[in-house]
Order: C-alpha cells, then sequence, then structure tokens
C-alpha cells in the first residue's frame, strides 16, 4: 500500500467499519510502526557503522562514553555519617541547619 492510498482513507471509511476491524486494523498498524522503527533505527546503525569504519573508528569507540566520575565528598555529617556533599549543587538540608545553628562550613569538611 502507497502513502497516497492511506492519505485517501478518511474517517467516514474507517467508522464503516465494525469495531474489531478497527481493533485488528490498529494491532496491524501498531505492529507496522515497530516493525518500521525497528527497520529504520537498524538502517542507521549501519550507516553510523560505516560513517565509523570510514573515518578509522571502531562503532564501540564512537558510541561508549566514559563512565562519569563521581565527584568526592567534601563535607560530612557529624551526626550521620552516611551523608556527604560534594560541595556542589544546592546544600543538603543537614548542612543548613548546622549552618543555621551558628557552626561554619568549614568544621565538616573531610
Amino acid at each position: 500500500m502507497k502513502a497516497s492510498d492511506l492519505k485517501k482513507l478518511s474517517i467516514e471509511d474507517l467508522i464503516t467499519l465494525s469495531s474489531k476491524d478497527l481493533v485488528i486494523f490498529q494491532m496491524t498498524l501498531n505492529d507496522a510502526i515497530e516493525r518500521r522503527k525497528d527497520q529504520d533505527k537498524s538502517d542507521f546503525m549501519d550507516k553510523v557503522a560505516t560513517l565509523a569504519t570510514e573515518s578509522g573508528f571502531a562503532l564501540e569507540e564512537v558510541l561508549l562514553t566514559p563512565p562519569r566520575k563521581t565527584p568526592s565528598i567534601k563535607y560530612r555529617n557529624p551526626e550521620e555519617p552516611t551523608q556527604g556533599w560534594s560541595g556542589r549543587g544546592r546544600k543538603p538540608n543537614w548542612l543548613l541547619a548546622l549552618i543555621e545553628s551558628g557552626r561554619s562550613i568549614e568544621e565538616f569538611e573531610v
């Protein structure tokens, strides 16, 4: 079936079908969409692999990114040693509470 044939389908055409036929059509259409997406993805990956090879790289080199390094703990909660903070992002509530109570952030440096 051509795309132009599908464009000719109207709601009026479809509502003449039984509910059972519409459900079958829907299931068939969903299956066709998934298969088309799988084929498009496979075609794309083939193109990427060819481009990588032509550029002197293995596909794995191009697609795999190195794992992000977890930032080290710079501050630790003395009341709950499992809680730490790297100094990045918002200050955790435990640290804010200790600072608000008059303590200095430097006291909690690791």
